[in-house]
């Protein structure tokens, strides 16, 4: 077979004892078919052509008899093919007179019958007796539609989809079938996301198409925060964090503030820090709401059984920086473009740092479960903001803050 459903049977007809032309479901019991979409001459009883010419898109290959060679014709849309055939733009078409065993019109796609429905122009069913087949393969209907299944009496239609793309003046389709107003503002209601297998909400207050809303679930301090972007209408989560366990550095560990590095322990609530909107990719700063001393007093002793104390080696623009932290801090991957506890980065794993490029190079613990009582009652630092993005830098590296006391 060519591209355009012409083809050469091989072998002969029962009844003639020719070789035999077909073209869809056409049989010409008695001529072959050339390289051009025609017969040959003459009595046509062997060819060896394989490759049975295009003849063009709605097309047809002509009756061919005796010594006369069948002829290529075109047809389209509202032209007449033999008086038997009236197409579309898109191969459907009607084919005229009925079935011989149901006695009712049907509809063709190429070598598709429908014998209980017929076609109109747009390639949907006409509403009538529509009983039992589905007609949803027959059709593209053009750019960004489809047609729906015509069943039991009423007409299939032609309908929208495809996301971003123009359905009216103001509107654009969804990418599921329908055609909405286009900029929809989202209204204040509930989110959710999830991270490390814990799940998190919180509300977020209605706004305008484009706009979004940095959104924290708050238990304790918070167990997670993310942004939540409106898309005309539907509320589209990213930067997604959320956690229940506990993760610090130890009282030594530099912080970016806009007038320099700061000791974690040196800090106070109400102090501006250096922090990074992970959506416009931008510096900025946030403000400190708490500080997590895990001491047994101020907030539990960290459980280094579970999670130990290392000393992280990171690679900041060429030069060794090490960082004594606990192995299920959550650090910012740039690749993935999302926060992942310490302990699941490789070795080697690039990392987000301050103006520059990074990567791991080593990891030794210094506290775990093996180390004595008095060295697992070391007390260990976080920070959780109240304002601007929930994530801090420590010795040029980006982290997230405090999630809960």
């Amino acid at each position: 077979c060519d591209v355009n459903n012409y083809y050469y049977q091989s072998g002969s007809d029962s009844a003639t004892g020719t070789n035999y032309c077909k073209y869809k479901n056409y049989v010409d019991t008695s001529n072959t078919c050339n390289g051009a979409g025609s017969c040959t001459a003459g009595s046509c009883s062997s060819s060896s052509t394989s490759t049975q010419a295009t003849a063009g898109i709605c097309k047809y290959i002509s009756s061919c008899s005796g010594s006369s060679a069948g002829s290529v014709s075109n047809y389209g849309s509202g032209t007449s093919c033999s008086g038997t055939t009236d197409c579309d733009v898109n191969n459907y078409y009607y084919r005229s007179g009925t079935d011989s065993a149901t006695t009712t019109s049907y509809c063709k796609y190429r070598d598709y019958a429908d014998t209980s429905n017929t076609c109109n122009g747009a390639g949907s069913c006409t509403a009538g007796s529509c009983s039992s087949s589905s007609t949803s393969t027959q059709a593209t209907a053009g750019t960004c539609k489809y047609i729906g299944s015509c069943f039991s009496g009423t007409a299939g239609t032609v309908s929208n989809y495809g996301s971003g793309i123009s359905c009216g003046t103001g509107k654009m389709c969804n990418g599921a079938g329908s055609c909405l107003a286009v900029n929809v503002a989202c209204s204040t209601s509930t989110v959710y996301w999830s991270q490390f297998g814990i799940s998190c909400s919180a509300s977020a207050s209605g706004t305008s198409h484009g706009n979004y809303r940095n959104v924290y679930d708050n238990s304790g301090i918070d167990t997670g925060s993310a942004r939540a972007t409106c898309n005309n209408g539907n509320w589209v989560m990213s930067n997604k964090y959320c956690e229940d366990e506990f993760a610090c550095f130890m009282p030594n560990e530099l912080i970016s503030t806009p007038t320099g590095k700061v000791p974690i322990r040196e800090l106070k609530e109400g102090d501006v820090i250096v922090s990074f909107d992970d959506v416009t990719g931008e510096i900025t700063t946030s403000i400190i709401g708490d500080i997590i001393v895990h001491d047994g007093v101020d907030s539990f002793v960290h459980d280094f059984a579970t999670f130990s104390l290392v000393n992280l080696t990171i690679n900041v623009s060429g030069e060794l920086v090490d960082t004594h932290v606990t192995m299920n801090h959550p650090y910012y991957d740039p690749i993935e473009k999302e926060y992942k506890k310490l302990r699941d980065f490789d070795i080697g794993a690039e990392i987000f740092v301050f103006n520059g490029t990074g990567f791991i190079v080593s990891r030794v613990d210094l506290i775990n479960e093996k180390s004595s009582y008095d060295k697992r009652q070391t007390v260990v630092y976080n920070l959780h903001m109240s304002d601007g993005p929930h994530n801090y830098f420590v010795d040029d590296v980006l982290v997230h803050n405090a999630i809960n006391k």
